[in-house]
């Protein structure tokens, strides 16, 4: 709870967590989410909107824009299994990629807001992921983010590589229809760690409403 500079708010959250391994090595998530939401000046605190990385309507809303607002989701739904050297999971899922904490480049699927708070549960998006695992920390995934469109659908291969105690990172693809590359590196000076990344887009509907504002950024 908190006060805002005229009238007062307070949210609440409630998690359920479930998961069962099956002895055939496959493992189901289930996790629902319950946001419940007071404000004395309703449209100052609004319940979140819908993401564009979830294909499936699996969210119901109560008194959107009322003082008192809730909404029950459905955050994890998803089965996941191995073989040999390869991981794959199918479902509503948390996917991060990138290795910087507060703010990563890489990062790109759905980010935490930069002056987000509750930083240990990342939201669920809707996907098709496989990961294979080679040498010392090697892996080379690929990733299918369902959106409520086709246009909002993202693919993206990544790889990780260690050469010489330094995690070398890559990614690429299309990005909500956007193409995209980015690249970084963490290792170790001494006591102090070091994490560099970067990416770079090609813009979307650039100078028309709702597009990026340059045909390239990083």
């Amino acid at each position: 709870m908190s006060f805002l500079e005229d009238g007062f708010f307070s949210a609440n959250s409630q998690r359920l967590d479930l998961a069962k391994t099956f002895p055939t090595d496959l493992k189901v998530n289930l996790a629902l989410d319950n946001l419940l939401l007071y404000s004395d000046q309703p449209t100052q605190v609004t319940l979140p909107a819908d993401s564009f990385n979830r294909r499936f309507d699996l969210e119901q809303n109560w008194n959107r824009n009322e003082q008192w607002s809730d909404r029950l989701s459905v955050d994890r739904l998803s089965l996941r299994g191995s073989y040999r050297n390869l991981d794959w999971t199918i479902g509503r899922q948390a996917i991060g990629f990138g290795r910087i904490v507060i703010f990563s480049p890489l990062d790109i699927v759905a980010p935490f807001a930069p002056d987000a708070i509750d930083t240990d549960t990342r939201p669920g998006v809707d996907a098709v992921r496989g990961v294979h695992y080679f040498g010392l920390g090697g892996q080379v995934g690929g990733t299918i983010v369902f959106g409520p469109e086709t246009s909002d659908n993202s693919y993206l291969l990544t790889l990780t590589d260690n050469r010489s105690g330094v995690d070398y990172l890559g990614i690429g693809g299309i990005l909500r229809d956007r193409e995209m590359a980015g690249i970084g590196f963490a290792g170790s000076l001494g006591t102090l760690g070091i994490k560099m990344e970067a990416s770079h887009y090609r813009g979307k509907n650039v100078g028309l409403p709702g597009g990026d504002l340059h045909d390239d950024f990083t």
